[in-house]
């Protein structure tokens, strides 16, 4: 069962209106922002040698070939800053891609087994860590130029209407994605894109392979075939 965190500050959200936040320059968002770090080298590297990778992450960054013309765009998790590791492919576009050991111990970070004791016959799970980056429990976890709406688990109210998107390009029937509410909302379900600026910026863009009532890949735990991350991404390889 999946509760809805934070609910004082939706209530708040909805007596006193939008607490309007300074919208984010397009500046905020780059393309190919690789730097000469020995960091972002190594994700310079994974980039070039994985093109059927749509979205990879050393933990810091978080990347996908979702800029103009299919580019790198990468972006940071600015309330989880931690030590980039090694690059992994959190989505493949391949069935058949292998990671090595270094890239599979990189993935399974902020991670533990967990075994239900009560079920002998049960096997053991990954559990992710709630509270990592890029888990999709906040807007500032997957924010993205090339989205215009993001769907949230539950409804809200938003001028005496149960609405459950908000917005990013400031439609007047829709909460804005500003609002300082939503930007401390945390959810148990990530956050999905459900419309695109551009949806034909790379073949198709997502914000996860899976829709937003497929419950499989949570903050609160991941299947062991599911991303760690979550991010918008390109569905298919541009050609």
């Amino acid at each position: 069962m999946f509760r809805l965190r934070h609910v004082g500050i939706l209530a708040a959200f909805v007596v006193t209106g939008v607490a309007a936040l300074p919208p984010i320059s397009r500046l905020h968002y780059q393309t190919a922002p690789y730097d000469r770090s020995p960091a972002d080298r190594r994700l310079r590297a994974f980039d070039e040698s994985h093109p059927q990778c749509a979205l990879w992450t050393d933990w810091h960054k978080l990347c996908s070939r979702t800029g103009p013309n299919g580019a790198s765009y990468c972006r940071l998790d600015r309330q989880h800053t931690v030590a980039p590791s090694q690059p992994f492919c959190a989505i493949s576009l391949d069935e058949q891609q292998r990671e090595t050991a270094a890239e599979r111990s990189s993935r399974q970070r902020f991670s533990k087994m967990w075994l239900q004791k009560d079920c002998q016959n049960c096997s053991p799970v990954r559990i992710y860590q709630p509270d990592r980056p890029f888990g999709g429990a906040q807007l500032s976890q997957v924010e993205h130029p090339q989205c215009a709406v993001w769907r949230l688990e539950y409804p809200i109210k938003f001028n005496n209407v149960r609405v459950n998107e908000c917005s990013e390009d400031g439609r007047p029937d829709l909460p804005s994605c500003r609002s300082a509410a939503l930007q401390r909302l945390k959810q148990d379900a990530p956050f999905v894109c459900s419309e695109a600026v551009q949806p034909d910026v790379c073949g198709k863009a997502r914000g996860q392979p899976y829709g937003p009532e497929n419950h499989e890949i949570i903050p609160l735990g991941s299947s062991r075939r599911g991303s760690p991350v979550w991010g918008f991404h390109c569905n298919r390889k541009n050609q």
